[in-house]
């Protein structure tokens, strides 16, 4: 599919592209080029933004994260320089904190939640589940715990995958601790 002609994007374009992006079968490249005709038009289309860096991230690209957080610094770099254009909304900050997660950069993934504060964009509870899912992963069992504490503080319900997410974090600890010592040890 030759996406460099398609200009301005059109609708039924967008939503061939949408299709193709939910069923993964645009490669990287034609991802990229897609989305920077989706940014260059007036208005830009969120909906086609947020499916395109969805589609890299679920790709199995090995640069799929570190593009993701390209594109995205690319979305909020356009939207500042021009205050017609829109802002990146919480789902487009979900979708860089979650490859900065799956990329084991928590301290990104802390930077990004700061600049969807920034925006007014807030937090929710997906975002502070991807925040709770990356530190266990990393091994920080008491900061997932302070964060979840943190939650209400913020306006944000821990769910259910909130409280399995570090119980299962707990238990896995818990394992690692018993079989390789044998004593018991406080983790939080």
């Amino acid at each position: 599919m030759s996406v460099k002609a398609a200009k301005p994007f059109s609708g039924r374009l967008q939503s061939l592209v949408k299709k193709r992006c939910h069923a993964e079968k645009l490669q990287l490249e034609e991802d990229i080029s897609c989305f920077h005709c989706v940014l260059d038009d007036h208005p830009p289309s969120i909906i086609a933004i947020n499916a395109h860096l969805a589609s890299i991230a679920k790709s199995k690209h090995p640069l799929r994260y570190p593009t993701v957080l390209a594109l995205f610094n690319r979305f909020k770099l356009t939207s500042a320089r021009d205050r017609t254009r829109v802002s990146p909304p919480i789902h487009s900050f979900g979708l860089a904190l979650y490859c900065c997660c799956r990329m084991h950069r928590m301290d990104l993934g802390f930077c990004v939640l700061g600049q969807s504060l920034r925006h007014g964009c807030g937090a929710n509870t997906i975002i502070f589940n991807s925040l709770i899912k990356g530190l266990c992963t990393a091994n920080n069992i008491r900061d997932a715990a302070n964060l979840l504490a943190k939650m209400p503080l913020m306006g944000c319900a821990p769910n259910l995958i909130t409280y399995t997410t570090l119980i299962d974090c707990l238990q896995y600890a818990r394992a690692r601790l018993v079989s390789s010592d044998g004593k018991r040890t406080e983790l939080l």
